[in-house]
């Protein structure tokens, strides 16, 4: 919405030449915007944005000690992508052996002769 609340505002703007010699232009818009209730809106989504720029951990440290945090998340997020892939290859393994213990039963269940009660 900040978006078009700006979009709003820049439509409604004269427009003005390279030259700043003045531009007529034939607005076909039929949307009608008041630029003061656009304004309102768009300082409230600066201040809802900038709302949770501060709820953002470490947003009150400066940049050295952003960029350790940075860098100890990345660490960390290494070791949960190295243990991932591990527990993953492992409930792989365990995967493939239900399957064939699966397959094979399904085999027996098939040649098994059918009775009719």
């Amino acid at each position: 919405m900040y978006y078009n609340f700006t979009g709003g505002l820049q439509e409604m703007a004269p427009p003005v030449s390279v030259t700043s010699e003045p531009v007529k232009v034939e607005s076909d818009t039929s949307v009608a915007y008041d630029a003061q209730e656009l304004a309102t809106q768009i300082v409230g989504a600066h201040k809802r944005i900038d709302a949770l720029i501060d709820e953002l951990d470490g947003a009150s440290l400066d940049e050295d000690e952003q960029i350790g945090t940075i860098m100890d998340l990345q660490a960390k997020h290494e070791t949960l992508k190295a243990t991932c892939k591990e527990e993953r290859g492992r409930h792989g393994e365990v995967f493939d052996t239900l399957q064939d213990s699966y397959a094979v039963l399904a085999d027996s269940f098939l040649k098994a002769p059918v009775t009719r009660d």
